[in-house]
């Protein structure tokens, strides 16, 4: 079973009806529980980022520095793997749902050239 919507987007006379199907829901509720995931992991390393930079202020010596810095390098580079990760799924996402509109755009072309109109 699917879906049902109009789609507003870029149309001039108020929408067309589209279908989208549960595979294509189910799918991208996936790929946006992968996003979800991922910025849950990264709220978590920033706040271990917050945590690391806390520590500078604790020290003054070379070490405390030195190590404070290297905390918050390897939190830095965390954070950009899942933000790659989270755009990747994101691209996928966009990718699909532009897919779902040119096979519309295709139908509403069919129903226009082959069928009057009258679906």
């Amino acid at each position: 079973m699917g879906y049902e919507c109009y789609d507003t987007v870029d149309s001039g006379a108020g929408g067309q009806k589209i279908a989208i199907s549960e595979d294509e829901i189910v799918a991208a509720n996936e790929r946006m529980e992968v996003v979800r995931t991922d910025a849950e992991k990264n709220q978590n390393a920033l706040d271990k980022l917050n945590d690391a930079a806390a520590l500078t202020y604790e020290g003054d010596s070379a070490q405390s520095w030195y190590s404070a810095a290297k905390t918050v390098w390897g939190y830095l580079g965390a954070i950009h793997l899942t933000l790659a990760d989270t755009i990747e799924e994101m691209e996928k996402i966009c990718k699909n749902h532009k897919e779902t509109d040119d096979a519309a755009a295709d139908r509403a072309a069919n129903m226009i050239d082959n069928e009057n109109g009258e679906g």
